[in-house]
């Protein structure tokens, strides 16, 4: 799974009812600073 999908999965879990579209876009940005999984926990 990529950094980009982890990122999703956790905005989806946090912010529920955001378009998918949406998530997507945060998660193409944040994905841009973060590099492990620890700092995909650590940003979302």
């Amino acid at each position: 799974m990529s950094i980009k999908e982890q990122i999703i999965d956790q905005l989806k879990t946090k912010f529920t009812g955001v378009e998918p579209s949406i998530l997507s876009r945060v998660a193409e940005k944040l994905s841009a600073s973060v590099t492990s999984e620890i700092d995909v926990a650590n940003q979302c």
